[in-house]
């Protein structure tokens, strides 16, 4: 990928591609040769029922593994076998569908214009508490927005606001559904092997550290330490720059509905919708994979919530 292309969901630094290869001691050549044997490795993977992937969206998979093609095979066989193992998440592929809209209870987006450090800002807005209904369509959107940056998008990671300032924030925990937050951040975190620089929450209640323990639960010790309290908006422009966030975050970037809006428009063209149904089944087939045992240790999810707790 040497030309980035920007549409009015993603633009780009001038020397983003440059910049991003150097942070993670790439270049063009070793790229190439990177992708290379990437594409021999996926040839011989017989349990693979998709081998045709793009190179764009195989050197997402290596930036994201911070350039190393080891960690990148090993993201894209644990994307495909979620496919085959949790459908659930993986069967919606228009984002105009109007059961995908999951505005009335939480915007998110990630914004148009890349950080200066080329990690991009995502902020997901609670409008209310009661996630239950709409938990999985947003769970299912957010994949859908993975996999269109897999394709499209160029940065090193994420940089995540989670705005629960106008909810009742023990309510939202009680309304989550706690095994499927799991399961779609193992999903997002390990499949799509997203790299989370810093996790803002913003919320003046004190119950908010009920919210901040279930996510300490659910991520790593690594990302658990990067979760930051804030109490305002105005604390936020010490991390990010003001002139970027959206305008009902004093910023410059068009609104959270109209950023949202745009990113349901961008994923429902008839081009987008094509890539997302094909993309979103390239899945595994067990039967001829090599190594026995796999999908136990991928979906080591049920032990985990024995000892979980958000009292």
């Amino acid at each position: 990928m040497e030309h980035l292309k920007e549409t009015k969901i993603m633009e780009f630094n001038p020397s983003t591609i440059e910049e991003v290869r150097r942070e993670l001691n790439l270049d063009r050549e070793s790229m190439e040769q990177k992708l290379n044997s990437f594409e021999e490795w996926i040839a011989k993977q017989n349990h693979f029922t998709m081998k045709n992937f793009s190179r764009p969206y195989l050197e997402s998979c290596i930036i994201n593994a911070k350039g190393s093609l080891e960690r990148a095979k090993t993201t894209l066989d644990k994307l495909c076998t979620w496919k085959t193992l949790l459908p659930k998440y993986f069967e919606k592929y228009n984002y105009k569908d109007n059961a995908m809209d999951t505005s009335s209870v939480i915007t998110h987006v990630s914004l148009p214009k890349l950080l200066k450090n080329n990690y991009r800002l995502y902020i997901a807005k609670f409008v209310s508490d009661q996630v239950a209904e709409a938990q999985l369509n947003y769970e299912r959107s957010t994949i859908l927005m993975n996999e269109y940056a897999k394709l499209h998008d160029y940065r090193l990671g994420y940089v995540v606001v989670i705005d629960c300032r106008n909810i009742n924030v023990v309510q939202l925990v009680s309304n989550i559904n706690i095994l499927e937050l799991r399961e779609a951040l193992s999903i997002v975190v390990d499949g799509y092997a997203c790299r989370i620089k810093d996790l803002h929450v913003i919320s003046a209640s004190k119950t908010v550290e009920v919210f901040t323990t279930l996510l300490k639960q659910l991520l790593s010790n690594k990302l658990a330490g990067r979760i930051n309290v804030l109490k305002t908006v105005e604390e936020l422009y010490e991390y990010v720059p003001k002139e970027m966030l959206p305008k009902d975050y004093g910023g410059n970037e068009a609104t959270m509905i109209e950023l949202y809006e745009n990113w349901r428009s961008e994923l429902s063209t008839e081009e987008s919708i094509e890539f997302l149904k094909m993309i979103c089944n390239a899945r595994t087939d067990e039967k001829h994979r090599l190594t026995d045992q796999y999908n136990d240790q991928i979906l080591g999810i049920a032990g985990s919530f024995r000892t979980l707790s958000v009292d």
